[in-house]
């Protein structure tokens, strides 16, 4: 039987509170435990199927941002891996915008599970494939091919790294002390993972925002710590701006550390420090991790509480990847 496709006028997404239920997810303790802590983990993973809690959230301000401004088609810039191209193919066809991918690499090299996912299900993409030398340059270029065109072109970077994704990231923190409310205590620690940095530095924003004074513990996945700060300080501008409040200088963070995974520390390394780690987990806690984010995080987190002697309530935040962990385990076969 054909799909039958109705064509209709794009109806506008409207952009909800920061406690949309739809941005909703539970915290649990873990089995897991040492003298003087308790380890607890909020689910985000379990947000949606195909896209991972932390970019579920940009989209919730990025999504009615592309609508309001009647955007006609959308060119994303990732890597062959990246879950960002994988959500936001889903978001974009379901929103009616068209889009294209650049994407870094030869175009030779065509593995990666995200890019089959997408290649797969989306078999007519048009994909722009940068050489690697000229990668860090990629933005540049494209805006430049985006100023030629005849129609409403929007460019969303590795990540959704930009300022329209910055209000639905922040969602996290305002779901953080709703699951306060519910357990009936507060987190003494929370840690977050960090790739491009929005959602940590979102985090962080939002809850100095409101008052709250938790330490925040990134954990630095892509780059160097220094990478992180240079992304809090854009949001921090961003933020600034969208306020209408004066630019302030973002450098005297009370409670912020930032830090490098324990083990396995380049952006997509691998070892059998966390390939055992994976397991162990699952087998223990029946929660399911993947070897790029979530692993890392959750692994650095419990050793970063040991060596600093933390105690209290110590919250983790899972923000999903589940096709990278069957990426993983198909390259195990």
């Amino acid at each position: 039987m054909a799909y039958v496709v109705t064509n209709k006028p794009r109806e506008s997404m409207q952009s909800h509170s920061l406690l949309s239920p739809y941005l909703q997810s539970r915290v649990h303790p873990l089995k897991y435990q040492e003298s003087g802590k308790r380890f607890f983990l909020k689910r985000d993973d379990e947000l949606s199927f195909g896209i991972s809690g932390s970019k579920l959230r940009k989209y919730h301000s990025l999504i009615p941002f592309l609508n309001r401004n009647e955007i006609q088609e959308a060119w994303l810039i990732g890597s062959r891996n990246s879950n960002n191209l994988v959500g936001l193919a889903q978001k974009l066809t379901e929103e009616g915008i068209p889009f294209k991918l650049f994407l870094c690499g030869p175009k030779e090299r065509q593995d990666g599970l995200n890019y089959q996912i997408i290649k797969s299900l989306w078999p007519t993409v048009e994909t722009h494939w940068i050489a690697s030398e000229k990668w860090p340059r990629v933005a540049t270029f494209v805006d430049q091919l985006r100023s030629a065109q005849d129609k409403r072109v929007a460019v969303i970077p590795e990540g959704a790294f930009m300022s329209e994704a910055l209000s639905g990231a922040m969602s996290l923190a305002d779901d953080i002390l709703r699951n306060q409310k519910e357990w009936n205590r507060v987190f003494d620690h929370i840690f977050i993972d960090s790739g491009t940095g929005l959602s940590a530095a979102a985090l962080y924003l939002r809850l100095r925002e409101l008052n709250v004074q938790t330490p925040i513990h990134v954990i630095q996945l892509y780059g160097n710590p220094d990478e992180f700060y240079k992304s809090l300080d854009a949001c921090h501008h961003w933020l600034n701006k969208k306020r209408n409040l004066s630019q302030t200088d973002c450098n005297q963070q009370t409670d912020l550390y930032v830090s490098s995974p324990t083990t396995a520390k380049s952006f997509g390394a691998r070892n059998q420090t966390i390939n055992n780690f994976i397991q162990k987990f699952a087998e223990t806690e029946g929660v399911l991790l993947d070897p790029i984010y979530s692993a890392k995080l959750i692994h650095s987190s419990l050793e970063i509480a040991r060596q600093k002697s933390l105690k209290g309530s110590l919250l983790m935040i899972h923000s999903g990847g589940g096709f990278s962990l069957l990426d993983h385990l198909a390259s195990q076969r």
